[in-house]
């Protein structure tokens, strides 16, 4: 329950406000962050990933694990609006209570959802295509 209390405080301050449907997700972990790093590159987004973020920008050590967090990437689309995180986990325990955390404070305009140890969040134009992208690059 502390880590959902957590997760919630995380996802408020990822992005925006996060939301949307759940697709539901096994525990098995597809892709690194590095693989959906280039995948979404190559999708037309521009990604950030927590070395290239402001200590305030990224959770500390402490923090990540409480809440089983392995690293978190932002990624914006460059053909307009868009943005979104995607946060690894190190166990499907942990995503789940990260995916709870996410949705509790969600709103109809975010989609969400979680792949294998992923929880990802999507708030922008073309909704559908960009989270069949980003799903795609969590399924490797």
């Amino acid at each position: 329950m502390q880590r959902v209390a957590v997760m919630m405080v995380v996802g408020a301050l990822s992005v925006v406000a996060c939301g949307g449907d759940d697709d539901g997700g096994g525990d098995s972990a597809a892709v690194t962050p590095a693989d959906v790093d280039t995948c979404l590159t190559d999708a037309g987004f521009e990604v950030t990933r927590e070395a290239d973020m402001s200590d305030a920008q990224v959770l500390n050590d402490e923090m990540k694990e409480l809440l089983g967090l392995d690293e978190v990437l932002t990624f914006d689309r460059v053909d307009g609006f868009g943005l979104g995180t995607v946060q690894f986990f190190l166990d499907g325990d942990a995503a789940q209570e990260g995916l709870e955390g996410v949705e509790s404070i969600r709103t109809d305009e975010v989609e969400i959802g979680r792949v294998g140890l992923a929880v990802y969040d999507y708030l922008g134009d073309d909704p559908a295509a960009a989270v069949e992208t980003v799903e795609g690059c969590l399924e490797g």
